[in-house]
């Protein structure tokens, strides 16, 4: 290779890189349109809707993530204390008042959430939504169920049995077993 082809591909490669440097430097001194919107990327809405559904309750993402961290700290305090044999029984009780207390608080804030969203979506866009939102709810009912979905069970579906749905459930295998 010649000294003025190497020149020149060296020219390019600067040009280049400075380009990129550019580029990089640009992009992050630019502003993000609007905050990620999780929700608003799963319903599909278009982006002056997402704007109005994520912007209708601004406290939601860092409260909901602060009392989800207050769940988790309570439910580790509560293994902590279960694990430990001299735990006294009246300080396990009060923990996990603590751990229910929190809990509650948490699906509440989700509840608030949702209602105050529910009128800015369109009727699809609440089906959808509020669909989702009570099949996990009704899927911290269900446990697996012991007779696998057998006839024995009115309640179950592909295996699984409403919590105390039915007596063959809760009789468990031996009650499911065929006649």
């Amino acid at each position: 290779m010649t000294r003025s082809t190497m020149t020149i591909v060296g020219l390019v490669a600067l040009a280049v890189g400075a380009g990129a440097f550019l580029a990089t430097v640009q992009s992050r001194a630019e502003p993000a349109e609007s905050p990620a919107c999780p929700l608003g990327e799963w319903l599909r809405l278009p982006t002056d809707q997402c704007r109005t559904v994520c912007g209708a309750d601004p406290t939601f993402r860092t409260e909901s993530a602060d009392l989800a961290r207050q769940v988790g700290t309570e439910r580790l305090t509560l293994a902590d204390l279960l694990e430990d044999p001299a735990t006294p029984g009246p300080d396990i009780l009060a923990q996990l008042d603590r751990v229910t207390e929190a809990h509650a608080a948490l699906e509440r804030r989700v509840a608030e959430h949702l209602l105050i969203i529910r009128p800015l979506l369109t009727p699809e866009q609440q089906r959808k939504l509020l669909a989702f939102c009570a099949e996990g709810v009704r899927a911290r009912c269900r446990k697996p169920c012991a007779g696998g979905g057998q006839a024995g069970c009115p309640r179950s579906a592909g295996g699984i049995c409403l919590e105390g749905g039915c007596e063959a459930c809760a009789g468990g295998e031996a009650a499911h077993a065929a006649p």
